[in-house]
């Protein structure tokens, strides 16, 4: 399970399509004790969050029109506070010129509320055709002995950049003069093959890697490294090195302990913060929670960044780019494989 700066817990359920957004919002409940319910004379600074988080979606790059809007809250909110923070936020957004349509083919924002043991946490998801938006705003609860809003600058911009049916092992950017090309490592009937796309996503290069000796397995893997002339393979007990230019010619080396990457960190362009990256990957049967943190223990009360994955996460590699990572997820809807590519972005 996951660890949240302010030792919430989070618990992974599976929820229906029409829910997925509150596998990352519902999911900060704890598990030794129910919150208590939330009254505005506890929180007179509930509506200054709101109008924060009114801000944040009207920055989202590219948001033009009216958008649908869903808006729920857990069990920790009475009825009376839940009608009065929503009727907030429909007049925070239409201050901002972001009217409400039912219609089917506006952006879809789904904002939640719910209560940790030390924060109130506000949460938007706006999902485009092609990238996922998220927003968070924390607001320290009544109990501690500052209240104060704690909100970060930073944002996650979630891109879908590879979908297959052929299992992915991993995936690795190797560095161009002004973007990155994807190397995606697939596996099928024992057999490696390296795949490597340009930025528009058009194949620049296949081959397979059957020099490499890789032997079947129920649970195979691999991690890939790359640049922009030679890749590099770890496999349990050995070590692969190839280049662009030759591929066929792969050189392997046994090696006496298998160091596997740790999860990445991420730097902040908004500031001098690293974030690091979270998740669980142990539960093959559910969608995935990423949790994105601090890494800076004096800045640990800021609200961690949350994405969730139609499934379980299988890989996550940092991208060339310090500020991105490439996030390997086998979709249980389609049971195809799919390489994310998660950035850190600015934005209030």
């Amino acid at each position: 399970m996951l660890s949240s700066a302010n030792n919430a817990v989070l618990l992974k359920t599976r929820c229906a399509r029409s829910r997925n957004f509150f596998l990352g919002l519902f999911l900060l409940a704890t598990i030794s004790f129910v919150a208590k319910p939330l009254h505005a004379a506890e929180a007179p600074s509930l509506d200054d969050a709101i109008r924060q988080l009114a801000e944040r979606i009207a920055a989202i790059p590219n948001l033009k029109g009216p958008i649908q809007l869903e808006a729920h809250d857990d069990a920790a909110f009475d009825e009376s506070e839940g009608h009065t923070w929503k009727t907030t936020l429909r007049r925070q957004l239409d201050l901002r010129k972001l009217s409400i349509t039912e219609e089917p083919d506006a952006p879809l924002l789904r904002v939640g509320a719910t209560e940790t043991p030390t924060q109130i946490v506000l949460a938007a998801e706006l999902l485009f055709a092609d990238h996922q938006e998220l927003c968070i705003v924390a607001l320290k609860r009544a109990l501690l002995p500052s209240e104060a809003l704690l909100a970060s600058s930073v944002r996650i911009e979630k891109q879908l950049v590879f979908d297959s049916p052929e299992r992915v092992l991993d995936a690795a950017s190797a560095t161009r003069s002004t973007a990155d090309d994807l190397v995606v490592l697939t596996y099928r009937n024992s057999q490696l093959t390296a795949l490597r796309l340009d930025p528009t996503g058009s194949l620049k290069q296949a081959f397979t890697l059957s020099a490499v000796g890789f032997k079947p397995s129920r649970d195979p893997r691999a991690e890939l490294t790359a640049t922009e002339t030679d890749a590099q393979l770890q496999f349990p007990g050995k070590l692969c090195e190839f280049t662009w230019a030759a591929p066929a010619e792969v050189k392997c080396r046994a090696i006496a302990k298998t160091l596997w990457r740790p999860l990445p960190s991420l730097a902040s362009p908004c500031d001098s913060l690293t974030w690091k990256l979270q998740a669980d990957g142990s539960d093959w049967t559910a969608g995935d929670l990423l949790q994105v943190v601090p890494e800076a223990a004096s800045h640990q009360g800021i609200a961690a960044l949350l994405s969730d994955f139609p499934g379980p996460i299988l890989n996550i590699n940092r991208a060339q780019n310090s500020r991105s990572a490439l996030v390997v997820v086998r979709n249980l809807r389609t049971g195809n494989y799919e390489v994310y590519k998660l950035t850190l972005a600015c934005g209030n």
